[in-house]
């Protein structure tokens, strides 16, 4: 990832502007589970082993989807993910954790869950306009 990052500096201009979304590193983890009551409503989100990260493989098999596959992806903790920005050269111009709004889930009432906790995390990159040493350091 750290590549990736480093290569889409090297192209983007003094004062260019990059954004990509992440799975978020607080709701997305190894052991993730949905504890439900007894009519099957999701309660709260049982979590754990934060700190393992890492290649892994994202298994995108949602009910909506006509077919379903998996691609490979690397979780990273919040500290892993702001070292590989800021080593790249990037200065990080804002963090976004977006939700539904109230009315998006009364229209889709299956995204109930992401207005309780983000499950994305948004970097608002930017390449300062004069690099120095000390700015990629």
């Amino acid at each position: 990832m750290g590549g990736a990052l480093r290569g889409a500096f090297a192209v983007l201009r003094p004062g260019g502007r990059m954004v990509f979304s992440v799975p978020h590193p607080a709701t997305d983890m190894p052991f993730r589970e949905w504890a439900r009551d007894e009519a099957g409503r999701k309660r709260h989100l049982k979590l754990d082993r934060y700190f393992e990260t890492g290649q892994d493989l994202c298994h995108w098999n949602m009910s909506r989807l006509v077919y379903h596959w998996s691609t490979p992806c690397w979780r990273h903790t919040l500290s892993e993910w702001t070292t590989l920005v800021t080593a790249a050269g990037f200065v990080i111009g804002g963090l976004c954790e977006p939700r539904p709004t109230p009315d998006q889930v009364a229209a889709n009432p299956h995204l109930d869950d992401c207005r309780r906790m983000p499950f994305f995390l948004v970097f608002d990159l930017w390449k300062p306009s004069k690099v120095t040493a000390a700015s990629r350091a």
